[in-house]
C-alpha cells in the first residue's frame, strides 16, 4: 500500500516512493490509485493510468509531476474527453464514466522521469 507511516507526500497526499508513478489524492475522500511505476525507453510512448472511483460530478482531474529534487509542477487539468498536451508532448484522456484517466507521453525523454500525480479538484486552476 501507499499510505503507510511516513508516506505523506505533497499537501498531505498519499505518496509512494516510486520513480515514475505515485498515488495522489485527498486523504479523506479521493482514494486515487495509480500504478506503481511505468518504464520506457527514450522516444517510446508510455501511458500512466490513474483511478479515481469517488470523483464527484463537476470535479476536474488535475495532473502534476515532480522532477527529482524539485517541488510538484502542474501539467494539465481535464473534465472529460481528451486533450492534447504540448509540454511534455502527449495526451490526457478521461474514461466515459470519469472513474479513471490516463496520461500518454508521446516521446518521453530522460528529463521526463518523475513522480506523476493526479487528483480530483473542485475547480480548475
Amino acid at each position: 500500500g501507499c499510505g503507510g507511516a511516513g508516506a505523506q507526500g505533497w499537501r498531505g497526499w498519499p505518496r509512494c516512493s516510486w520513480v515514475r508513478g505515485a498515488a495522489g489524492g485527498d486523504w479523506d475522500r479521493a482514494q486515487v490509485q495509480q500504478e506503481p511505476s511505468a518504464e520506457t525507453n527514450e522516444g517510446i510512448g508510455v501511458t500512466i493510468n490513474c483511478s479515481h472511483p469517488n470523483i464527484q460530478t463537476g470535479e476536474f482531474i488535475h495532473w502534476y509531476r515532480q522532477l527529482p529534487g524539485r517541488g510538484p509542477s502542474f501539467l494539465a487539468f481535464i473534465l472529460k474527453g481528451s486533450k492534447e498536451l504540448q509540454a511534455p508532448p502527449g495526451r490526457l484522456s478521461v474514461a466515459a464514466d470519469r472513474r479513471s484517466s490516463a496520461l500518454w507521453l508521446a516521446r518521453p525523454r530522460r528529463g521526463d522521469a518523475a513522480v506523476y500525480y493526479c487528483t480530483p479538484a473542485s475547480k480548475s486552476l
